[in-house]
């Protein structure tokens, strides 16, 4: 069935719709089985696909249609989801930026992707990239600007977790230890972190008046984020949640030497060390927040001399969580502590923590054979 500057047929099981834009055809598929309604839809379908090709031209590239969906959304993005989008949108508007929005294909996407993953970058990285391209891509659809996202027709390469190839915790401890006293900071940091299973940008957030050191228990309510331009902004936790979180008496004690070693560096530059002070504080200056990216600089230039050289500073927090759960600690205590919107996600990052499971049931079911 044809109408004008474009049409309708059954094909392979569903409707193929055609459309003419600017002397080139464009193609999109739509589901239906091939009956009145099935034609009714497809045809529908196609005047959509018309309206939204007289909308979109040639000068609306992948670079304008992710420029456009910028504009509209990132006034809701924090300081940190700003530099993580323009750091993994670059790679994709070198790849797509001068590909005109309307010839875009799910196989042009894949051979990219395929590409990437060649070359060595990790899927996770390529599935982050994806996650930005894919929003784009379905707010060009309500926009109206095209029919469907390409992006529906691209498989993503599978994440494997490594979780459970952590070092163990007294393995990580032992290893702190080595840290040289050059990187103070970043030892009692890394202390913390593995104490209290807080993140990066929480650690960072830290001030004095939020360490109770007769409660042995920190109080996490913030975080640092850093822009794209690194300026530095205090703002709630990633889920918005306000935790007190218990800390052993060791770490404890490190962490009142570490603010010895602060208030001596204040004292040095002839003041005093305020309460309100941040507890990691920039190496250049006490009074001000470090940011989040030199802690996993700092990081990244001791691990291997620790011992330390496949275990990322993030990494430190799945060990925490993993060792509650393998010592019985409960689920939603544990999902309470790391800060979690639900205990779903805790379960679902760290099920293989939780070996007693499959010996719970079975013991279950054989005291209930015992009983009958």
């Amino acid at each position: 069935m044809a109408r004008d500057r474009g049409s309708v047929r059954y094909h392979r099981g569903g409707w193929e719709i055609r459309v003419q834009v600017n002397g080139r055809r464009r193609t999109e598929r739509v589901a239906g089985d091939n009956t009145r309604e099935g034609r009714r839809t497809a045809l529908n379908a196609l005047d959509v696909l018309i309206q939204s090709a007289d909308r979109v031209s040639d000068d609306l590239t992948v670079r304008s249609a992710i420029e456009m969906y910028e504009a509209a959304r990132s006034a809701d993005w924090s300081p940190s989801t700003r530099k993580s989008h323009a750091w993994h949108a670059a790679p994709v508007i070198e790849a797509f930026g001068s590909v005109p929005l309307a010839d875009l294909r799910g196989s042009d996407i894949s051979d990219v992707y395929v590409a990437w993953r060649s070359s060595g970058k990790a899927p996770g990285t390529i599935r982050r990239r994806h996650s930005l391209f894919a929003a784009a891509l379905h707010h060009s659809v309500r926009s109206g600007w095209i029919l469907r996202s390409p992006a529906e027709d691209v498989v993503l390469p599978k994440v494997k977790r490594n979780l459970m190839d952590l070092p163990s915790y007294q393995s990580i401890e032992t290893a702190l230890d080595r840290i040289p006293e050059s990187h103070r900071r970043l030892q009692a940091v890394a202390r913390l972190a593995l104490a209290s299973g807080a993140r990066r940008g929480e650690l960072a957030g830290l001030r004095w008046t939020d360490v109770d050191f007769s409660a042995r228990c920190i109080r996490i309510h913030a975080a640092i984020a850093e822009g794209p331009d690194g300026v530095l902004t205090r703002k709630q936790t990633k889920t918005g949640s306000v935790r007190i979180v218990d800390v052993d008496a060791d770490a404890m004690t490190d962490l009142r030497r570490w603010k010895s070693d602060s208030a001596a560096r204040a004292l040095a530059l002839g003041v005093g060390l305020p309460d309100s002070a941040p507890v990691f504080g920039s190496p250049t200056d006490p009074f001000l927040h470090i940011k989040p990216s030199r802690i996993s600089q700092d990081w990244s230039r001791c691990q291997d001399a620790i011992g330390l050289d496949d275990v990322r500073f993030h990494d430190l927090r799945h060990r925490y969580a993993t060792t509650l759960l393998e010592e019985g600690v409960p689920i939603h205590h544990v999902s309470q502590r790391l800060g979690h919107s639900t205990p779903t996600i805790t379960l679902i990052t760290y099920a293989h923590a939780i070996p007693s499971g499959d010996r719970a049931g079975a013991a279950a079911t054989s005291a209930a054979r015992r009983a009958r």
